[in-house]
């Protein structure tokens, strides 16, 4: 959830966004009956008598409490809809837990959706507070901010937003204390979040050594090994860094006339990764790139063929694909999905039915979900989830345009053929050894003078006559080999059936004389 609004939030190139925050109190009217049934019980003292409260809030600490809170914002919003239609689009769309990330290209509409939030709001009992908006001041003087007009960075959704530069940043703070517990790693990997994976390249390192630690079978508080514990603080020494990195928040531009999403995957011995880039196309301009999410995983403990791992990298780009889309809820011209690996693409292109159960597992679920899009090869050296999986430290990723724009769209676009047929990998090892192992089917012919005899009733036309019989031999040839042939029939094949066809004849007709000439004797001249 968090992930598709904050995607959604950077789509609109907009001069105007704010962030709400709103505190779950007062959603339960006194008179509610609701209030009747939630109470506290609370004894001073033995002597003095026990006082009954009636909660008017959320009760906290419960297992319906998130339930509840989410369920008053969603109920308001379909309740009052035909009165608040801008207001209830909002409330059902742009609400994650408290806060609320919306704007408008428009700055009338936007103080519209300001004015219908604050009314549909009151009636559950919650008032909004703590505005923030990138708007200028000097335009939005009926719009007046909370909080201090100095305070300009905004914690939202975990990122840090700069309401002034419209641009998003980190904050990353290390405990550099030259002695650590698996404990402590944890504790500093989490505090960077990274909801769409704008730092992936960064994260999966953090992710990988945290499976190391798993691998070492260590305790909780357990001291690192020195070896261990220098490698970790090399890599958080790194990390105040990524307070440099500025990222832009908005990736639609107004005048774009098409959009096309393209994406990437890769893999390495360690983990994996799938990233995503939003092009767009003005008009007479040239078309502009910028990274719009990614992810990442660690390879399973389990020794598994880079093949495999790169067709589960395809797998994790199909989902995050997905998901990208229907987030976006705008129209897409083109998907354009890139992998390195000639194998994984074959694979793609091969029925599930004839590959191996882990392989076609995936294999289905991608084609299933990425029918309408282009599968492509991309060579190694231009394909940015290779970042993902083989991570630069901070400061080469802040400077890598490959990362931050992708690599050169349009030529490679024009120089790339699409994904690789599963044809043209028939004989390899690494595509074969995926193949079902097909059971030898042996079937014996047995064609007696009956059978061609029907065959004569049937038709006197040598040449239908040959044809018959050599789609016949076809789908003896079929059966053997599983591979479907279904085109039309090839000379080969009319050969085979006519050079049979003469030898029964032969066979039946001259048997006394072909049995003299296997002897070694004359021919009878009669």
């Amino acid at each position: 959830m968090s992930t598709n609004l904050c995607i959604t939030w950077k789509k609109e190139d907009t001069d105007l966004d704010a962030g709400y925050y709103l505190p779950h109190h007062g959603i339960l009217q006194p008179d509610n009956k609701t209030t009747k049934a939630s109470k506290n019980l609370v004894e001073n003292s033995k002597s003095s008598p026990t006082k009954v409260y009636e909660l008017r809030t959320v009760t906290y600490g419960t297992a319906s409490a998130p339930y509840l809170a989410t369920k008053v914002l969603q109920q308001l919003a379909l309740d009052d809809e035909k009165n608040f239609p801008l207001a209830s689009k909002v409330l059902l769309q742009d609400f994650y837990m408290d806060d609320c990330l919306s704007g408008s290209s428009e700055f009338t509409e936007f103080e519209t959706i300001k004015s219908e939030l604050r009314q549909l709001l009151q009636r559950g009992g919650m008032t909004l507070h703590k505005w923030c908006s990138s708007y200028s001041p000097t335009t939005a003087q009926e719009f007046p901010l909370d909080r201090n007009s100095e305070e300009i960075q905004v914690k939202t959704l975990g990122m840090i937003w700069n309401s002034v530069s419209d641009t998003f940043t980190y904050k990353a703070n290390v405990n550099i204390n030259h002695s650590y517990t698996k404990r402590d790693v944890l504790s500093q990997i989490t505090r960077i979040y990274d909801p769409v994976g704008l730092l992936d390249p960064v994260i999966s390192e953090t992710k990988i050594f945290m499976q190391q630690l798993w691998l070492l079978k260590l305790d909780w508080y357990e001291i690192l090994p020195p070896d261990i514990s220098q490698q970790w603080e090399n890599l958080i020494k790194t990390l105040p860094d990524l307070e440099k990195i500025q990222i832009p928040r908005c990736f639609l531009e107004t005048n774009a006339i098409h959009v096309i999403l393209h994406g990437f995957a890769d893999v390495s011995s360690k983990g994996y990764g799938a990233v995503i880039y939003f092009q767009t196309v003005p008009i007479d301009e040239e078309s502009n790139c910028r990274l719009l999410c990614s992810k990442s995983q660690v390879a399973p403990t389990k020794i598994m063929t880079i093949p495999r791992l790169e067709l589960s990298a395809c797998l994790l780009l199909s989902k995050l694909t997905h998901e990208v889309i229907s987030a976006l809820k705008m129209q897409i011209e083109s998907v354009q999905l890139w992998s390195d690996s000639t194998i994984a693409l074959a694979w793609i292109n091969t029925p599930p039915n004839l590959l191996k159960t882990f392989v076609s597992n995936r294999v289905s679920q991608i084609q299933q979900l990425t029918k309408d899009f282009q599968w492509k090869h991309i060579p190694s050296e231009y394909n940015p989830a290779n970042l993902i999986s083989r991570g630069p430290d901070v400061k080469a990723l802040a400077a890598n345009d490959l990362w931050w724009k992708g690599p050169d769209l349009e030529n490679l676009t024009a120089s790339t053929p699409d994904s690789l047929q599963a044809s043209s990998f028939v004989t390899d090892e690494c595509y074969s050894n995926e193949l079902k192992t097909i059971p030898k089917l042996t079937l014996k012919l047995n064609i007696d003078s009956n059978f061609i005899d029907n065959l004569l009733d049937l038709t006197n036309n040598f040449h239908k006559l040959i044809r018959i019989l050599a789609f016949i031999f076809r789908f003896i040839t079929n059966c053997k080999t599983g591979v479907k042939q279904s085109d039309s029939l090839t000379l080969e094949e009319y050969g085979k059936a006519e050079i049979f066809l003469i030898n029964h004849f032969q066979a039946r007709y001259f048997a006394p004389e072909i049995a003299c000439l296997k002897k070694g004797s004359s021919v009878s001249q009669s």
